[in-house]
């Protein structure tokens, strides 16, 4: 994947990175992750379908979780430098 991350993409891979065994449904991501509420579902629907994270369906509702494994894990090396280039960017303001 050659194209920009977001600050969204950013933060919601955080929350699942952060709280890797916990369960969450579409509005907690987009609560916790400081996010649209449909900005939480397109991401959680584009790192499920990239494997990253698991979902599962419970009381007619999805819940996602972070995955052990994903075969993107370019993708994740970039979100993770993208995450490491805004802390030293936020960190230049103080």
């Amino acid at each position: 994947m050659d194209e920009r991350i977001s600050q969204h993409e950013v933060d919601v891979f955080n929350l699942f990175d952060c709280y890797q065994h916990r369960w969450f449904e579409s509005n907690e991501i987009a609560q916790r992750a400081g996010v649209a509420d449909r900005t939480a579902r397109f991401l959680t629907l584009r790192f499920f379908k990239l494997g990253m994270i698991k979902r599962t369906r419970f009381s007619s509702r999805f819940r996602y979780r972070w995955a052990a494994k994903t075969e993107h894990r370019s993708y994740i090396e970039q979100l993770e430098h993208a995450r490491h280039a805004q802390v030293h960017a936020r960190g230049a303001d103080i």
